[in-house]
């Protein structure tokens, strides 16, 4: 088999599904057209109520969680957020030093 057969045959990796949680709805859109030009799925929400919902209706790989938000903060939000999905990855963003 050549190799234009062979990478017509090969395994197409999924696509990932990335979820940012922030209430700066600029800061979103600058992430969210990265990852989309990366050739991710992605969704945003701006509160953790939101967020919540996008996670018990759809299989979310990745979460960007802002630590400060309206609501629900980010730091509250992870054990729920792995209840739907004990291998999301979680990564917090934040303009605070520190989570004091």
């Amino acid at each position: 088999m050549n190799r234009k057969k062979a990478a017509a045959h090969a395994p197409v990796a999924p696509k990932r599904t990335v979820l940012i949680i922030d209430d700066d709805k600029n800061f979103c859109s600058v992430l969210a057209d990265d990852f989309t030009s990366m050739d991710m799925d992605v969704m945003v929400a701006h509160s953790g109520e939101e967020g919540l919902k996008s996670c018990s209706t759809h299989k979310i790989d990745i979460v960007l969680l802002d630590q400060k938000l309206p609501g629900i903060g980010g730091e509250e939000l992870c054990q729920p957020i792995l209840q739907f999905n004990d291998q999301t990855k979680i990564i917090f963003i934040t303009a605070y030093p520190s989570f004091n």
